[in-house]
């Protein structure tokens, strides 16, 4: 991507969550990063689940019970630190550009739910342990083993190239994307599909990123 002579290789991927991360990919995902050797690496949203702090941690409670004492907030933050972004560091190298955006996940821990008591409990109580209240403290963003940053923004723009998280979860969403945007990508669906069309002689495309979670023993 890039205009004029200014062209960067840039990759992005999304859906990960964390302590759900489907291993054999990230394994994969990994090596191709090595391999690519970009110049930027943005993470489009749900690095993290937040699993223990979710809305819907009644409904999991009921189904899968295990997951909510198996992956506190605290042990998700850990993990996510040194699983992911600290083998995601080293896979890029010291001098390729790290961009985290926020997903749906992420702002469970941003803005809680008040009616949670129990989750409201364990982000003051890991907050507390570790010193810090942003997700850049906590991941240690600025430390040498990730050197990353987040992005707070709804929607950014890579050389005229969308990147979002996204809203819409039906099959027609990279098309309605597409003609709300312009060329650009999404995750959140966790589906891989597509939607190009041509214009005046232009091609204009929306990609969905699927994902790189588990299917297995995750929350509905």
């Amino acid at each position: 991507m890039g205009k004029g002579n200014d062209w960067k290789r840039i990759l992005i991927f999304s859906d990960v969550h964390s302590v759900f991360v489907d291993n054999k990919a990230w394994k994969i995902f990994l090596q191709v990063v090595e391999d690519y050797k970009a110049d930027e690496v943005w993470s489009n949203g749900d690095l993290l689940d937040c699993v223990g702090i979710s809305e819907h941690v009644h409904k999991l409670a009921l189904h899968s019970p295990e997951v909510i004492d198996d992956f506190p907030f605290g042990y998700e933050i850990d993990f996510t630190r040194t699983q992911l972004l600290e083998p995601l560091r080293k896979a890029m190298g010291p001098k390729a550009k790290l961009v985290l955006r926020l997903g749906n996940h992420e702002w469970r821990f941003l803005r809680p739910n008040r009616a949670n008591a129990k989750a409201l409990a364990e982000i003051l109580d890991t907050c507390a342990r570790r010193g810090q209240t942003t997700l850049e403290g906590l991941l240690r963003l600025n430390s040498p083993k990730i050197n990353a940053r987040l992005s707070y923004n709804g929607v950014d723009d890579l050389y005229g190239f969308t990147v979002i998280h996204g809203v819409k979860t039906s099959p027609g969403a990279p098309k309605a994307n597409l003609m709300r945007y312009g060329s650009g990508t999404s995750g959140h669906s966790h589906r891989s599909n597509s939607s190009v069309q041509e214009a005046e002689g232009k091609a204009a495309g929306w990609w969905e990123t699927s994902c790189l979670r588990t299917t297995r023993k995750v929350e509905c």
